[in-house]
């Protein structure tokens, strides 16, 4: 009676003793749930009593986005309170060192010590606000499981690839391209430029060895042109040749595609052509020199 004196307050019913009747009759009176539901007075009687007995799922949404670093990922968890763990707990466990979850055999690839970082796949995930770092980390390691085919890691491996090192490059793609069509012509030129024995020379890696930029606040800066030989370490692909050490941030499905079936090209060089993020490729130094006039 309660619940109907409500719905009639709110304009949702006209008559209060029709809709007690109503839900009696169909034996929903002991299922009706408190919670929050969408309900509107376009609904017929049978169509309100329904979503009343379907209490709204109290999940917590957590959207992890293409090219998010790992540190980006545990930020955006810091700022979801509804979840029982945070941020700090989520990057300690599938940071460096992290224990590999069982029943993944796609992880076999990393490196020793290597963290997860590449394989948490970007989706938005739906979590029980009990949820626990474990699974959320399991939840994005089946969907990685689920989206990069057994197919496609076969394809990787005709290629003469391990994922670890598909996922690697994938993650540079994913920072470079801002076009989504560029993104196998991007990969065309990383691959012939390791086929050729040269350095990557990928800002992004540059980017990420730099780490947090306090002055931007950014984790992703612009870079200065001492940047290039003064950042030390062996994610600087303008120092250190072939891939960096493992992956810079975690790929979309598009970019780890672009790796594996990448255009077939001869393109060495490219540049960003003006500020809609589409580049201009070329086969030649002199050719990309000119490429930035």
């Amino acid at each position: 009676g309660v619940i109907a004196d409500e719905l009639v307050q709110r304009g949702l019913i006209d008559d209060a003793t029709l809709f007690c009747n109503y839900v009696r009759y169909v034996g929903l009176d002991s299922q009706l749930e408190a919670g929050k539901f969408h309900l509107s007075a376009s609904m017929t009687i049978p169509e309100i009593a329904q979503a009343l007995t379907e209490a709204l799922s109290p999940d917590v949404t957590v959207q992890v986005i293409e090219g998010w670093r790992l540190e980006q990922i545990g930020e955006a968890l810091d700022a979801t309170e509804e979840l029982a763990f945070d941020g700090v707990e989520f990057v300690a466990l599938v940071g460096p060192g992290a224990a590999r979850p069982a029943g993944f055999d796609f992880l076999e690839s990393l490196l020793p010590g290597a963290s997860l970082d590449g394989f948490l796949f970007p989706d938005t995930y739906r979590m029980a606000p009990d949820a626990t770092a474990a699974d959320l980390c399991g939840r994005m390691l089946e969907t990685f499981g689920a989206r990069v085919t057994a197919q496609m890691r076969a394809d990787a491996t005709a290629r003469r690839f391990t994922l670890y090192e598909v996922v690697t490059l994938a993650s540079i793609v994913e920072r470079e391209a801002v076009i989504p069509d560029e993104r196998a012509l991007i990969a065309s030129v990383y691959l012939n430029r390791l086929a050729a024995g040269m350095t990557l020379d990928a800002d992004p890696t540059v980017q990420y060895a730099k780490g947090f930029d306090a002055l931007t606040g950014q984790w992703w800066p612009p870079l200065s042109v001492a940047d290039y030989t003064g950042v030390i370490s062996p994610y600087n692909t303008y120092l250190n040749p072939g891939l960096p050490p493992g992956p810079i941030a975690n790929p979309s499905l598009a970019s780890v595609e672009a790796v594996i079936y990448p255009a077939n090209s001869d393109y060495l060089y490219f540049r960003a052509c003006d500020a809609s993020g589409r580049h201009r490729f070329s086969l030649t130094f002199e050719e990309h020199e000119r490429a930035g006039d």
